[in-house]
């Protein structure tokens, strides 16, 4: 990412997803989070569905995010859902910390894939856009809210 602030992640600029309506919003300082989801080895991500073929969103598609305050681990838990009907994961404790509150206040957020993943742990990835990424007691701000992206090394990177 850089400091400008009509930088935009990539998946909004793909024509025909539904990511894409975000670009605009964006663009005028919608604040916005691209970062993995936890927990998928523990639900229905990689799952065989109905077809046959591993459950996995399409880069751009839409994803659904419920609040879960009576989670037994965690009660800022916000569940990743594909639809309504196959959880994905959670988004990660330190996300969910800071979105909870807002998100019980009634502050919009909303997701979309942002990477497909390759089915394993952390491979899926959200982008988050909305008034939730704000603190509470704060207004808007003018320059668009970024939290520092998870970089996972390729295999090539590891030096063992």
């Amino acid at each position: 990412m850089t400091d400008s602030p009509f930088e935009v992640p990539g998946v909004v600029l793909l024509q025909g997803v539904d990511a894409a309506v975000e670009a605009d919003r964006i663009r005028a300082g919608e604040p916005w989070h691209d970062g993995s989801v936890a927990g998928l080895q523990f639900y229905g991500y990689g799952e065989r569905g109905l077809n046959g073929e591993p459950i996995r969103p399409r880069l751009g598609q839409r994803l659904a995010l419920v609040r879960a305050p009576d989670n037994a681990f965690d009660g800022y838990a916000v569940e990743v859902w594909l639809g309504n009907g196959v959880m994905l994961g959670h988004l990660p404790a330190d996300v969910a910390g800071w979105v909870a509150g807002p998100l019980d206040a009634g502050r919009p957020l909303r997701a979309y894939c942002s990477h497909p993943g390759d089915w394993t742990p952390w491979s899926l990835r959200a982008l988050l856009v909305g008034e939730a990424l704000v603190e509470p007691n704060e207004p808007p701000p003018d320059e668009p809210c970024r939290l520092p992206a998870v970089v996972v090394a390729a295999d090539d990177d590891i030096p063992f």
